[in-house]
């Protein structure tokens, strides 16, 4: 009887160990998953968007995340109402839309005077009052330190699509780069995979064109291929050149800052600051 209660006592000890050992095992057998699955999931979406196609995991996630992020920025808004007055708040919102549509039109009927000397005046006038703008709220900031994107609510439902050109009315804020059905990325001139063509004016000349890059967060755009004769100084201007005809021409970009010779290309490159602050924005237009 006493063995047999002793030989029970062991396998009791035995069995406790075997959960003491599983339990301090337990966490990095977590760890050692959730590192294969994200390394796994880094790939497919490095192959998927190699070959120019959405992510739908990310696509999907976003998809579900979208109510919650909109329903934050409504509800945002909401306190906002409730603490300054529903009748003030909506006054102001109507003023800062009207605000931006008067400061729109402003800088196309500036543009359209100086294009009336030459011969595309009028097929560029045409084309800027073509465009159809569609605003759309900004819902989500920059969530990485690598890659400088904004979320806008408005999708695929809304009409939009990849390469659509996005401005606010301080001028150019970058490209549609992904679209969900409810939710659009947007990447902002800053993005370092960035870059579109430009014109340097000053008092409504053009002084030379180059190709405006972005140099990553937080840091100016690189206006760069600008020719040793060109005469470009701190101060002047930066708009979209039009060329290529995915972004309209006289977009304002940015502000030359300083001017630098790209000795090993026999060039010349500035520094630009960006005319439209991305992540201080809170309504955008897209260019449809």
């Amino acid at each position: 009887m006493r063995r047999r209660a002793q030989a029970r006592l062991e396998m009791l000890e035995r069995r406790s160990g075997y959960r003491r050992q599983a339990a301090l095992l337990a966490p990095y057998l977590t760890l050692s998953f959730l590192l294969f699955l994200s390394v796994g999931l880094g790939i497919l979406h490095n192959r998927w968007r190699a070959h120019h196609r959405p992510d739908p995991i990310l696509t999907g996630i976003r998809t579900l995340l979208y109510p919650v992020q909109y329903g934050a920025a409504r509800l945002a808004g909401g306190w906002t109402m409730l603490w300054s007055g529903g009748k003030l708040a909506r006054e102001n919102a109507r003023l800062r839309a009207e605000v931006a549509r008067l400061t729109m039109e402003n800088q196309n009927l500036q543009a359209a005077a100086a294009e009336t000397v030459r011969l595309r005046a009028a097929l560029d006038f045409a084309q800027r009052k073509g465009s159809t703008l569609v605003p759309a709220e900004v819902i989500g900031l920059p969530a990485s330190s690598h890659a400088d994107i904004i979320t806008i609510a408005r999708g695929a439902r809304g009409g939009i699509r990849e390469g659509m050109v996005v401005r606010t009315p301080e001028g150019l804020l970058g490209q549609v780069s992904e679209v969900s059905p409810f939710s659009s990325q947007v990447m902002l001139l800053n993005d370092a995979s960035s870059g579109v063509s430009a014109r340097v004016v000053r008092d409504g000349q053009v002084q030379g064109i180059g190709i405006v890059q972005g140099g990553g967060r937080d840091r100016p755009l690189q206006l760069e291929y600008l020719r040793q004769e060109d005469d470009i100084r701190p101060g002047d201007k930066i708009v979209s050149s039009g060329l290529g005809g995915v972004v309209s021409p006289d977009i304002p970009i940015g502000t030359v800052v300083s001017v630098a010779d790209d000795k090993a290309r026999a060039l010349k490159m500035a520094r630009v600051a960006p005319a439209a602050q991305g992540r201080r924005a809170r309504e955008v237009f897209i260019l449809r």
